[in-house]
């Protein structure tokens, strides 16, 4: 087996508002980042966004990561959902492109990231391993204690069980996703991505799903 090196992936056409982009596609397109977009470096390696670019999306945020601890694992995949008045659009940063710079031009006009426990796992692994503390640069809104605050509790999976809310990979979870990535890693099984891909899609879809379903039972809920 030889390691693959990583790609970056994008889907061109952004999806119709509501839709599922992950139904019925297993496709993986390549292409690159917009451009435009300014970076630099600051104390400990730290990357901010310069430049006034108007913020107007919100962005629904999940990684996939080679395990549970943030120093002795990394980041393989970061799932991004950007969502506006102009409709919407998956991005997958994989392996090599996981970067600061590409994460951070990902989110150029990004106003706030919806996460389901971001605040204890994602943000943490993305301040360690690409230097950048979204929760500082970015409104962040954490659904998991949305769900806790109407006696919604577990992982995702299992609050979007109790909700109704479907998916089409139902027997994958955050270990099969680990063994995925292996599998690509070591042997470039592209099957194997692209299920880790659609895994990931699902799961940044569905935390607008289960946005939607939370607004409906919160009183107040941005």
């Amino acid at each position: 087996c030889q390691r693959s090196s990583g790609v970056e992936q994008r889907f061109r056409k952004p999806p119709v508002v509501g839709s599922n982009p992950i139904a019925g596609s297993r496709d993986i397109v390549s292409c690159g980042l917009a451009t435009g977009f300014s970076l630099i470096t600051g104390h400990m390696g730290m990357l901010q966004r310069k430049g006034n670019m108007k913020s107007q999306l919100d962005a629904y945020f999940d990684i996939e990561t080679t395990g549970l601890s943030v120093s002795d694992s990394y980041i393989t995949v970061i799932g991004i959902y950007l969502c506006g008045n102009g409709g919407s659009e998956l991005i997958q940063l994989v392996g090599d492109d996981v970067t600061g710079d590409n994460l951070l031009r990902a989110l150029e006009k990004v106003d706030s990231i919806y996460t389901y426990n971001g605040g204890r796992f994602d943000f943490p692994f993305v301040l360690a391993h690409l230097g950048m503390d979204l929760g500082k640069e970015f409104y962040h809104r954490d659904l998991m204690y949305d769900c806790w605050a109407v006696n919604l509790y577990g992982g995702l999976k299992s609050v979007e069980r109790q909700l109704g809310i479907p998916r089409q990979l139902q027997d994958i979870g955050g270990l099969d996703a680990i063994r995925l990535w292996e599998r690509y890693r070591c042997c470039g099984d592209r099957e194997a991505l692209s299920s880790l891909l659609q895994y990931n899609g699902e799961d940044v879809v569905n935390l607008k799903a289960l946005r939607k379903k939370l607004v409906g039972m919160l009183a107040v809920m941005p």
